[in-house]
């Protein structure tokens, strides 16, 4: 977890401001509690959670529309604490990173997340020889995901062109109504990020109150951005389905996460099921939500439920990353048992599996299948004089040092399940 600075509270995310003694409203302290399904709560995965601030990112930076542009920002006050944060994390075995704010997607956007990484690898190979430090995946944000998404919804011009090209019925129209909803805390900002994601260049980003040019709300968008802050083009307007933010007035609805204070649950999730469901009546066409904001992936379920479509959030995104950096546990058999089960399956006798050429034949008086031992054996000897050549030695990789920071109180179980 690749976390902000400034944002949070000292004893849970280890960043922001200590309370002060007997701290009430009007003295400046930030007093964030988690929830489960926040992105920064242990009790949303069910696997080790390890963190590092990452100085130089705040939430004022990256909701700045003209991050991207800045460089002496990147390589003066985002790039040094990026790379010491991410270095941290691969230290302590991350086999994959997040980040604690959706916006952390402007360092994809600007490649600035990439190059820390690379700089960090090549760092870690020659500073430390006796340890194997492994490339975990890095998707900071739900939003990493989200081109290859579209394309599966025919959503993109070139997608377009290509269902245009066979569909006598195709419609422009009917095509470019929106499929894709994203849920965020700042939808100016977010607007603006995704405007500026190469691999999303030429796509029509939407807000609910965005006008066609008849002057009427404009549903032909291919993304729609609904801000949850109740902010849209620097105006406070309502929440699409609301007369306001969600969470009202109070301290700790949606408001709250602005300042980095506690949110309480049966605050927020009525005011997001009001929400959701107004997004589904108003754009009946989106089959796909994401959620983009730290917070709001503890009402995944809500909006799934409101909206009747998937929904992707940055929890599922650590889920798929750690199950794609692990190992698979198949198990392969023996050259005889191999035979064997090709016999079986098949219904042929050895000789007419030898016969057709599906197995190699075994020479006369020889046990076991000679040529697949010798292509095994000359494989074992090259890959030998590989390691020898290179100076490789064994020696424990990263990943299995043990990590005792912020231990999940589902790992027991998780590991039990696993055994």
């Amino acid at each position: 977890m690749l976390r902000l600075e400034g944002w949070g509270n000292p004893t849970t995310t280890g960043t922001g401001k200590a309370a002060p003694t007997n701290g009430n409203k009007n003295n400046a302290y930030e007093g964030y509690v988690s929830l489960p399904g926040d992105i920064d709560d242990k009790d949303s995965y069910e696997y080790h959670f390890v963190s590092a601030v990452a100085k130089g990112c705040t939430f004022g930076v990256l909701c700045n529309p003209q991050f991207g542009d800045d460089s002496e920002t990147i390589l003066e006050t985002i790039l040094p604490g990026l790379q010491s944060a991410v270095k941290t994390l691969i230290q302590k075995g991350a086999q994959g990173i997040i980040a604690n704010c959706g916006l952390f997607m402007w360092l994809h956007a600007t490649g600035v997340i990439e190059h820390a990484v690379d700089n960090v690898m090549s760092e870690l190979a020659e500073s430390n020889k006796e340890t194997v430090y492994i490339r975990p995946y890095v998707k900071l944000s739900s939003l990493t995901t989200l081109s290859s998404t579209l394309a599966t919804l025919g959503v993109g011009t070139a997608q377009k062109k290509a269902a245009a090209s066979w569909d006598p019925g195709y419609c422009e129209d009917t095509a470019s109504v929106c499929k894709v909803v994203v849920y965020t805390s700042n939808g100016d900002s977010c607007k603006a990020l995704l405007k500026a994601i190469p691999q999303l260049e030429g796509l029509n980003i939407i807000t609910p109150y965005d006008k066609d040019k008849a002057g009427d709300v404009d549903k032909a968008g291919d993304v729609l951005v609904v801000g949850l802050n109740g902010v849209a083009d620097g105006e406070q307007r309502p929440v699409i389905g609301l007369d306001g933010q969600v969470g009202g007035d109070s301290n700790n609805g949606f408001i709250a996460v602005k300042n980095g204070q506690p949110v309480f649950y049966d605050i927020v999730q009525p005011y997001m099921y009001v929400v959701a469901k107004a997004v589904k009546q108003n754009y009946p066409s989106v089959c796909m939500a994401y959620v983009e904001c730290t917070e709001v992936s503890a009402y995944s379920d809500t909006i799934r439920t409101a909206m009747q479509v998937p929904v992707f959030d940055p929890i599922n995104l650590a889920n798929d990353m750690i199950d794609s950096a692990n190992n698979h546990n198949f198990h392969q058999v023996t050259h005889s048992d191999r035979i064997s089960q090709i016999h079986k399956t098949l219904n042929m006798p050895v000789n007419t599996l030898i016969k057709n050429n599906i197995i190699d034949a075994q020479p006369v008086g020889e046990s076991g299948h000679s040529h697949l031992n010798n292509e095994r054996k000359l494989a074992i000897e090259k890959q030998e004089r590989h390691i020898k050549e290179l100076g490789v030695v064994k020696v424990k990789r990263a990943r299995e040092i043990p990590v005792k920071e912020e231990p999940s109180c589902k790992v027991a179980k998780y590991s039990a399940a696993k055994g």
